[in-house]
């Protein structure tokens, strides 16, 4: 059975940090307000899928991203893997988001996505 997990966290020193946070709405975790603590582990793999939705500033760091690759590799200027939802979700594997957004995520930086909210999909 598919469980969608929500949270809402403040920016942190790097996204591992802000997927962690998320950990603590999984049954049979408890936490405190910023740090999950659990007598059991729980594994997240780097290639599980997320989903965020982007502002604008973490729509165009995407865009240039996606530009860059597409001028690497000889592809269409406009093609991208990344679609948006109809709920405004775009789908990441963990290791794609951290590689296109983890030089933004710090203390005090600009958001790069709408209310610091990462959903993690738990199968």
């Amino acid at each position: 059975m598919e469980q969608e997990l929500k949270c809402n966290s403040c920016i942190h020193d790097d996204v591992c940090y802000q997927v962690s946070e998320c950990l603590c709405y999984i049954p049979g975790f408890t936490c405190n307000e910023y740090i999950p603590r659990t007598s059991g582990k729980i594994t997240i793999n780097i290639n599980d899928e997320i989903k965020v939705k982007l502002t604008d500033f973490g729509r165009s760091i995407l865009d240039k991203e996606i530009y860059r690759l597409n001028q690497e590799f000889g592809l269409p200027d406009n093609y991208t893997p990344y679609e948006t939802d109809d709920s405004g979700y775009t789908k990441f594997q963990l290791w794609q988001f951290m590689n296109f957004f983890g030089e933004y995520l710090y203390n005090g930086a600009t958001q790069v996505i709408e209310d610091n909210e990462i959903l993690v999909t738990v199968n």
